[in-house]
């Protein structure tokens, strides 16, 4: 075990999900030094998992990949994966907090992530379990952060024939567990929540039946980096199903022994938003009942969107709820029986999938993790704050965001983590917000005497936008358009290897104007004061006239 410590005063942020990251960030841009832990391999949490957002149905990953993308470049961002906070002692402004980041046996720096290791040993790369059956590897989503493999040790009985089988030497054998304490002036807990495991409940089915699947398993499946590559098809059978049922409240707002009283704010919106894509994809093909005891839409715009979910798209909302889902077992067929306000016999409806509602939980893992910070808890499990202060917690220089404090949406917890960036802030001792390195950016180009080279980068995002339009042709099409000197389909537009391949593209060939068609960040050859022209493109419901990123 190596211990070091470091006088340098920042400010801690734990958890590295959406909250997290935002939060890091805000720091970093307002210069103070940030350190930011998670305990997985990948930082990105719950959110990267997710095929889309609501109400805009927006590419999940395309929303928070340029997020994840600047983490990575971040000068006074301090990224440690597979850490753990293990003691902490003092008062706001100067908190001495020990963690402990556990062996990865790979060179993050060195590591490129090639898949190499994965695909000759793939029992002892660490992966994430789920519905995935592709090659295992620790890289949840295809825009991992940080871009490298985990090892689990306890697995590998050859070192050697494991360091032979990685071409560019990034395998550790003797890879240390170190422990450091830092100097900080704040702490910022973002650790989010579990989704409750509906397989303890001997009623719906859970993890008993295949064709019985939670919000999220279902996200999996309809995301292009999903098991099926975004091909919706049922779990026993690949079959595509033609009725599709969704049972709200599981494991909430009840009474019974695994039941919370609580509503967990988010499972009613991310039906409907299930239930649209679903219809968007297959329309008349495809069935979409929604089983509720009432829709708790109360964001900006959440009622027009559950207005849309019944009138654009047919989406069938049952005032129900269900005790009990049977599986037919000869077909896979879920039954459901129900009824209603608006009639008092039983209905009997079957269905090829169902699709169960589950809410926040706050695990154990969190609990301990509070007791260690000095933080109180409410009955829940949740970081207890004051309605006129919701980001303080009890303990002066603590502060929280996001699921960690109370259930909430993606746009709750973006407002929610800025906030507490700036109260963190606010302990950062001044000397500390002057004199910053700046970011080393490309030496601009004067272009204002040359003839344009335009360079079009288009993304497919697999089924996202594969499906919609024929990226091939329009590449080719662009190709014969005034000033483009070269043209190209990057795939995942958004992830390192797609950056790093258009960043080393414009060089090549001397773009000295770039498009990028789809949501992608910059690469950094075009971040910073202008490298030249560039833009990107967005689809905008305006028009060209409306989003200059877009051509006409």
């Amino acid at each position: 075990m190596n211990t070091r410590e470091t006088d340098k005063q920042s400010v801690l942020v734990i958890g590295g999900g959406v909250g997290g990251i935002r939060a890091a960030l805000d720091l970093a841009e307002s210069r103070r030094d940030v350190v930011l832990i998670d305990k997985s391999y990948a930082i990105g949490g719950l959110m990267t998992r997710l095929d889309r957002t609501f109400p805009t149905n927006n590419c999940d990953l395309c929303t928070i990949s340029p997020h994840l993308s600047e983490s990575g470049r971040q000068l006074r961002l301090d990224l440690k994966p597979m850490t753990v906070v293990e003691q902490v002692e003092g008062q706001a402004g100067d908190f001495k907090v020990t963690i402990r980041t556990l062996p990865r046996y790979i060179d993050v720096e060195k590591c490129t992530a090639c898949g190499e290791c994965a695909e000759k040993f793939p029992d002892w790369v660490r992966f994430t379990p789920g519905l995935d059956p592709r090659a295992p590897t620790c890289m949840r989503y295809p825009q991992a952060t940080p871009y490298a493999f985990s090892v689990d040790a306890d697995k590998v009985t050859d070192f050697g024939a494991l360091q032979k089988a990685c071409k560019v030497g990034a395998i550790i054998p003797d890879d240390q567990e170190k422990t450091e304490t830092l100097s900080v002036a704040s702490i910022i807990l973002s650790t989010g929540a579990e989704l409750f495991d509906p397989a303890v409940l001997d009623n719906f089915g859970g993890g008993q039946f295949p064709n019985v699947v939670t919000g999220l398993e279902y996200e999996r499946l309809m995301s292009a980096s999903g098991p099926t590559l975004g091909q919706l098809v049922r779990p026993s059978d690949n079959k595509r199903p033609a009725r599709v049922a969704w049972i709200q409240c599981v494991g909430s707002r009840g009474i019974n022994r695994q039941d919370v009283p609580y509503c967990s704010s988010v499972c009613c919106m991310y039906a409907l938003k299930e239930a649209i894509v679903t219809k968007e994809r297959f329309a008349e093909d495809i069935e979409a009942s929604i089983f509720y005891m009432d829709m708790r839409t109360c964001g900006k715009d959440y009622e027009l969107y559950l207005n849309r979910a019944v009138n654009e798209y047919g989406v069938n909302l049952v005032r129900s709820r269900p005790h009990s889902v049977v599986e037919d077992p000869e077909t896979g067929n879920l039954v459901i029986t129900y009824a209603t306000d608006d009639d008092e016999r039983q209905k009997t409806e079957v269905f090829d999938m169902v699709v169960l509602s589950t809410g926040f939980r706050i695990p154990a893992s969190t609990r301990e993790l509070a007791g260690r910070l000095g933080i109180d808890l409410n009955e829940h499990g949740y970081a207890q704050t004051s309605g006129f202060s919701p980001v303080a917690t009890s303990r002066p220089g603590i502060f929280v965001c996001g699921v960690s404090e109370s259930p909430k949406d993606i746009p709750e917890t973006m407002i929610q983590a800025s906030a507490a960036a700036a109260m963190a802030g606010t302990q950062v001792r001044l000397e500390q917000d002057t004199g910053a390195e700046e970011e080393d950016f490309p030496p601009e180009i004067d272009v204002s005497g040359q003839d344009p080279r335009l360079g079009v980068f288009v993304c497919d995002c697999g089924p996202n936008i594969g499906d919609v339009i024929t990226v091939s042709s329009l590449v080719e099409e662009v190709r014969s358009f005034p000033g483009v000197a070269y043209a190209e389909a990057v795939g995942y537009g958004c992830s390192k290897e797609s950056m790093d391949k258009m960043e080393s593209l414009i060089r090549e060939h001397g773009l000295n104007r770039v498009v990028i068609g789809g949501c992608s960040p910059l690469p950094k050859a075009c971040q910073g004061k202008p490298f030249a022209c560039h833009t990107r493109l967005h689809p905008h419901p305006g028009g060209p006239a409306n989003n200059p990123g877009v051509l006409g």
